[in-house]
């Protein structure tokens, strides 16, 4: 089984109604997840989302968020996403988790490896390159067990 952790977005749905997290957040990483995950090209998978009100699971309903996440509040979330993921983590035995977040976003959960015993591989480079980073890792284990 598969965890993948991305952040929250400024581009959202602004139906004032309380929508699912993977269907609020309209951003690059959430909107290609969806896309590959609707050709078969991205591994079944739980995802969290990183946000400025703490952790939030995809299918959490939650209404349009704009506070953005700065270092500062990075570093005062930090104790309680931590704890949040001690608990998802100890319900769950994770094959692998794809961490695709921002310095900011990072910040916030920074030291959680360690409350895990499966592997963490982190989306590499800019924006573009996160995205082709998260395809392939999406393509290369939509076959294999999850």
């Amino acid at each position: 089984m598969y965890l993948v952790i991305l952040s929250s977005t400024q581009r959202q749905n602004h139906d004032p109604n309380p929508l699912p997290a993977i269907d609020r957040y309209r951003g690059l990483y959430p909107s290609l997840l969806r896309s590959l995950q609707n050709k078969g090209q991205f591994p079944k998978c739980d995802t969290i989302f990183v946000t400025a009100q703490g952790i939030v699971k995809a299918e959490q309903q939650i209404e349009h968020m704009d506070t953005p996440m700065t270092l500062e509040l990075a570093c005062t979330l930090r104790e309680e996403n931590l704890k949040v993921l001690k608990r998802l983590l100890a319900g769950r035995k994770y094959d692998e988790i794809y961490v695709n977040l921002g310095q900011a976003y990072l910040k916030s959960i920074e030291g959680f490896e360690r409350l895990t015993d499966g592997e963490v591989t982190y989306a590499k480079g800019v924006l573009g390159r996160k995205a082709v980073h998260m395809k392939q890792w999406g393509i290369d284990h939509s076959s294999a067990k999850g």
